[in-house]
């Protein structure tokens, strides 16, 4: 497992995330709401979701 630093960089956006799902929908479910969103994954997790870049 990485290093919590590395995560908490690329959640800032301070550095590109390993894995990213563009124009994902993302579902709300308190409110039912769906958004489109980028899902940025690193070290096997979901860590954030808006506007991300990803390593290639």
């Amino acid at each position: 497992m990485r290093n919590i630093q590395q995560k908490l960089s690329v959640t800032r956006g301070e550095q590109r995330a390993e894995l990213l799902f563009k124009n994902a929908r993302v579902v709300n479910v308190c409110s039912g709401e769906i958004h489109k969103a980028n899902v940025a994954v690193e070290d096997g997790r979901i860590i954030g979701f808006g506007d991300y870049q990803n390593e290639k």
